[in-house]
């Protein structure tokens, strides 16, 4: 019964390489932690934070909530020349990201290091784009 209770917590930490943030997500993302998380996202995008990692490595669960918080913020962030990145997905969360076609809307890599040189190219491709 302890376990059960521990693996319905949620914690986030984040990181920072360079100007990319690092969401490192742990347990249970649903429909009451997913408040918690919104408000820690909303909290990144108002600073200018626009270039993010979702490592889901050591997620358990996410519920349609937790969806709803990335759709929420992905035009915003778009929309300043940044993104939502995702990567290290479990099996599991892998198997919902594409039964729910979130692999259409939202690049998933493997890697951490590789989601944050994507952003590095993203940044190449901006700056081509800006010179025409």
């Amino acid at each position: 019964m302890g376990k059960e209770m521990k693996e319905k917590n949620f914690d986030l930490k984040i990181e920072e390489r360079g100007d990319v943030k690092i969401l490192k997500m742990k347990g249970y993302l649903d429909a009451y932690t997913s408040l918690q998380f919104e408000e820690k996202m909303k909290e990144l995008v108002e600073s200018g934070n626009y270039k993010i990692v979702v490592n889901m490595k050591n997620l358990s669960y996410i519920s349609s909530a937790g969806f709803g918080v990335f759709m929420a913020f992905v035009d915003e962030v778009r929309g300043k020349g940044g993104d939502i990145k995702f990567c290290c997905l479990p099996e599991k969360i892998d198997e919902i990201f594409e039964l729910l076609g979130f692999k259409h809307i939202f690049e998933v890599l493997n890697d951490e290091n590789k989601a944050i040189e994507s952003f590095e190219k993203l940044g190449v491709k901006n700056a081509k784009k800006r010179k025409k």
